[in-house]
């Protein structure tokens, strides 16, 4: 008797309004996702990648030391090269 009245159930949340609802929600959600990944390369493409070119060309123009500089970062380097014996 539970079994039937199970079955009864489930079938009335598949059919009519509900079921309706359910096929509409995942329709719209993966189209939600479909348009929230579209927007987020969007984005991605245009401010961050934008953002990073930029800022290698105010590297580029600034020199590297000054750069660095105007950013708070200090840069200590010494290069020694052995020269190779032929």
């Amino acid at each position: 008797m539970n079994e039937e009245i199970e079955k009864i159930e489930s079938e009335y949340l598949t059919e009519g309004l509900f079921g309706i609802i359910k096929s509409g929600m995942g329709k719209m959600m993966k189209s939600m996702t479909i348009k929230i990944k579209a927007a987020m390369k969007k984005f991605y493409e245009k401010v961050v990648k934008g953002f990073m070119k930029r800022l290698r060309i105010l590297a580029d123009t600034m020199g590297i030391s000054k750069f660095l500089s105007a950013l708070g970062l200090d840069m200590d380097v010494k290069l020694k090269l052995a020269t190779p014996r032929w």
